[in-house]
């Protein structure tokens, strides 16, 4: 990683009292020691009592416009890149709050070069018995988190 890259982690959840244990295992697993700078993104209209049950310190944390519902979940990335794009970073890697991460690893897997990756899902049987179909094929998402540069993450917004 050249040494004026800057990379944020940047990982999706929810007050959801399910989306606990897994903040705090990235926090004291993961996360501690981490080379690289992170923000977990929470919608903004909490249920009453739930941003003082979320376990995250304010300055982990970023708000995007909504609840925490799926079906706003691209407001949490589009509030996610504008923070990346406004404070300098050159790239983000998007994850959800189950990713296990290794920031050690994504500062030396050499991954500047690329603008957009990740897992693009396709069709296919589950045990040739029954068709799995994805609704969307055409963007990375999952698991393994989505790597995006700032050209990426311009073109989305």
């Amino acid at each position: 990683m050249a040494n004026s890259s800057r990379i944020l982690l940047g990982f999706l959840t929810a007050y959801h009292p399910s989306r606990w244990h897994r903040r705090q295992i990235l926090r004291e697993q993961c996360l501690k020691n981490s080379p690289l700078p992170y923000k977990f993104v929470f919608g903004d209209e909490p249920f009453p009592g739930d941003r003082e049950r979320c376990g995250i310190p304010d300055d982990e944390i970023l708000y995007a416009p909504g609840s925490d519902q799926k079906k706003f979940l691209h407001l949490k990335d589009i509030a996610l890149f504008k923070y990346a794009l406004d404070n300098g970073f050159d790239y983000v890697m998007r994850c959800c709050d189950d990713t296990w991460v290794f920031p050690d690893r994504i500062v030396k897997a050499g991954l500047e070069p690329f603008d957009y990756g990740g897992h693009f899902p396709c069709k296919f049987k589950l045990g040739g018995t029954f068709p799995l179909p994805f609704r969307y094929l055409n963007y990375a998402h999952g698991g393994c988190g989505v790597w995006l540069s700032r050209k990426a993450m311009q073109m989305i917004l």
